[in-house]
């Protein structure tokens, strides 16, 4: 049983893998031909439909990229720059990104940080 499970997880991981490779490639090509059509006159309405699948197409695309980012993690090929981060930037750059998901399950999230002092942030 443990077998087919691993197994199923494997199948699962190759396959978004797979997906996280192949999809930005097309994706870029779609998003490539909406903003050529932006340049040709049309009505405002067509162009708000249009610019809007340009944001959508940028959103998938970053989840790909996360996605991929997560695969190379996995398989220890993710190169890492270490570094300072402020860990309330990063929890708000997380809410922006999920913000649009859970606002449609009713859900809120806020994030508040306190001020550091200079001498506390430079303790470790």
């Amino acid at each position: 049983m443990l077998d087919r499970i691993e197994s199923s997880m494997h199948q699962l991981h190759t396959i978004t893998d797979s997906l996280a490779h192949d999809l930005p490639s097309p994706l870029a090509a779609i998003r490539g031909k909406r903003e050529m059509s932006l340049s040709t006159a049309m009505q405002v309405e067509q162009a708000e439909a249009i610019v809007s699948a340009i944001e959508e197409l940028d959103r998938l695309t970053d989840f790909l990229n996360e996605s991929l980012d997560v695969a190379e993690a996995k398989t220890d090929a993710l190169r890492l720059c270490r570094g300072e981060h402020h860990l309330d930037e990063l929890l708000r750059i997380m809410i922006d990104l999920y913000e649009p998901s859970m606002s449609g399950k009713a859900c809120k999230s806020s994030c508040r940080a306190e001020a550091r002092s200079p001498s506390r942030a430079m303790q470790r």
